[in-house]
């Protein structure tokens, strides 16, 4: 286990999950205000900006590879007190629309399994992720969800991921993830086991392993998700909607499952271009319309979630001529020409005047689901509307 490094100095560098970037902890500035967004995860990732070097006690680049066998694990120390300024307090929604990116590639957004394997130059490695992806097949009924993403794959359960695959000419590497609740928080902190499955060792750790680590994790995470003692609510929403719109459930929706947290354009925050994601793309039966899901954890801010998800149906709508022929490769049997957006939130009943939100000739329904989706995991449409251009409401 590597040592750890509290991070309550200044000169301490950090992800900030609110930026979207790197911030180093100084006085009365962004790096000390923002260490309520401190991301453990993403600070400790192995292609993380900066490092801890306990070998030379102080901060190395990333580039700097010779100490990363001396690389710290960042915490964040329970004794600082967490100041941050009446600016940084609140993030205030905003109504005005991101400015997305123009666009990169089709290539890299949108990966099929078929795509991941073909990758993998070794017929015999090939058959040996195969092997680790259908371990979490094995597993559905533990809520193991295994989803693809734009170098491998990731297995999620109730919210949290806990295992994920990277594959690459030479092989693939295995991460398994050990979600652990910080105790007095709603949080989890992670450890991590890597595996690099290569020609020299294609058996560094055994499917048998593997299914234990799943498993194990199923039923940690069931047993804080019933106190409800853990966060990361809009997570476990987003599961519970996939599994049950990729088996025929939720009828009221009437989508088919394309793709989860779906990598989209990109958008400027503080200087940098930073990568978005739409929470779940689907098809919707009646009109094999492309349908942007934007999922929210209560009903209090519509108009934001909204303006969120126009945004990715604007920047999609723009780039169809480039998307379509993407589409058409992954067999959606979608019409690109037609892209509409779903926001989907926890409530009883919203007011349609509201929503004030421009909609643009995009149609967008609003999907409320039963408030208590948590007790016992299953979703249940207690209203929707669709609505107009200026915010009517049409049934």
């Amino acid at each position: 286990m590597p040592q750890t490094k509290l991070l309550n100095q200044f000169g301490d560098y950090y992800y900030c999950s609110s930026c979207s970037g790197w911030h180093r902890l100084k006085p009365d500035t962004k790096g000390q205000q923002h260490l309520i967004y401190f991301d453990e995860t993403e600070t400790n990732a192995p292609s993380a900006s900066y490092y801890f070097c306990t070998f030379c006690m102080e901060w190395h680049r990333g580039s700097h590879k010779a100490h990363l066998s001396h690389r710290a694990h960042i915490k964040t120390d329970g004794k600082i007190k967490l100041s941050k300024s009446p600016a940084a307090a609140k993030k205030e929604p905003t109504l005005k629309e991101p400015v997305i990116g123009g666009f990169d590639g089709a290539d890299g957004l949108w990966k099929s399994f078929d795509e991941h394997m073909d990758v993998i130059a070794s017929p015999s490695l090939r058959q040996r992720c195969i092997e680790i992806l259908e371990v979490g097949k094995s597993l559905e009924e533990q809520k193991v969800q295994c989803f693809s993403r734009r170098d491998g794959f990731s297995f999620i359960i109730r919210g949290l991921k806990v295992a994920q695959v990277r594959v690459n000419s030479a092989g693939f590497s295995l991460t398994l993830i050990k979600n652990i609740h910080n105790q007095g928080r709603r949080s989890v902190r992670q450890e991590k086991s890597e595996y690099v499955f290569s020609s020299a060792d294609p058996t560094p750790v055994l499917n048998s392993d593997i299914w234990v680590h799943l498993l194990k994790q199923s039923h940690t995470l069931l047993a804080l998700r019933r106190p409800n003692a853990i966060g990361y609510m809009e997570k476990w929403l987003h599961c519970l909607l996939v599994e049950q719109m990729s088996v025929g459930g939720l009828p009221e929706f009437g989508l088919d499952f394309l793709y989860y947290e779906t990598p989209v354009g990109k958008v400027k925050r503080n200087r940098q271009f930073g990568r978005e994601h739409v929470d779940i793309v689907a098809r919707e039966r009646s009109s094999d319309a492309l349908v942007v899901v934007e999922v929210k954890k209560d009903a209090s801010d519509l108009n934001s979630a909204i303006v969120q998800g126009m945004s990715y149906v604007n920047w999609m709508h723009k780039h169809r001529q480039h998307l379509a022929p993407r589409i058409r490769e992954l067999g959606w049997d979608v019409n690109i020409d037609e892209v509409k957006l779903y926001v989907v939130a926890p409530g009883a009943r919203v007011r349609a005047d509201e929503v004030t939100a421009d909609c643009g000739d995009c149609e967008v329904k609003i999907v409320l689901i039963n408030d208590d989706w948590y007790v016992d995991e299953k979703v249940q449409v207690v209203d929707d509307y669709v609505l107009s251009a200026i915010g009517d409401k049409i049934h």
